[in-house]
């Protein structure tokens, strides 16, 4: 018998940058998730984001070990140039 291989976070169980439960995880549509086990930033195909639950493709955390989920979502945002910057170089001498 096989048993089981993933461990499942459910959203409830984090918190947000204010310390209030989070209800729903919000899952980035132009942009991307980082997770962190104990502080240590994981392989990013070893996850799956749901609004319900984070799920890791591992059992070896121990309960209580801490794990951090960063969001990057860039479906919102705009820019605000117009005109294309110019960006120029001094020219470069070199003594031989």
């Amino acid at each position: 018998m096989i048993g089981p291989t993933e461990t499942v976070i459910q959203a409830d169980s984090f918190v947000d940058d204010n310390g209030d439960p989070v209800t729903e995880l919000p899952v980035p549509t132009s942009g991307y998730y980082n997770v962190y086990s104990n502080g240590v930033l994981q392989e990013g195909g070893l996850s799956s984001l749901a609004a319900t639950e984070l799920t890791l493709a591992t059992t070896d955390i121990q309960p209580g070990t801490p794990v951090i989920l960063e969001i990057v979502d860039f479906s919102n945002t705009t820019s605000q140039i117009t005109v294309e910057p110019i960006i120029s170089a001094p020219d470069i001498t070199v003594n031989t």
